[in-house]
């Protein structure tokens, strides 16, 4: 099995339910099991998509042998998604361990830096 991470910026002024229901249409679009899904919440667009300054983000982990060949096609006609971005992984990664990498980074560098 393969993993993937599918990240969704949909529109600010869908309300809770419909928001809901664009997600299980996602969901029923991906042929595999998801194994995780995070609500990251309305954060500001770095620039303007169509009239919007804001998105609300998502972001779903999943397992599949094969992706549907037409899951992009239907990501990009579905008028409430801003943006999407979908990208294999080499296997399960959880936000504590890219964090603590990220951490474990610095430390090496301060102590580079102290070694000089």
């Amino acid at each position: 099995m393969r993993t993937y991470e599918l990240v969704l910026v949909v529109k600010p002024s869908l309300t809770e339910a419909n928001r809901k229901k664009l997600l299980d249409e996602v969901k029923s679009l991906l042929s595999g099991k998801v194994t995780k899904e995070e609500d990251l919440g309305s954060k500001a667009l770095s620039y303007k998509i169509g009239k919007e300054l804001t998105g609300h983000y998502f972001d779903l982990f999943f397992e599949t042998e094969k992706l549907a060949t037409d899951l992009e096609r239907k990501l990009l006609e579905n008028d409430n998604v801003l943006r999407h971005l979908l990208l294999k992984s080499k296997g399960k990664i959880q936000k504590s361990e890219v964090k603590s990498e990220k951490a474990e980074d610095k430390s090496e560098k301060s102590q580079a830096k102290g070694k000089k």
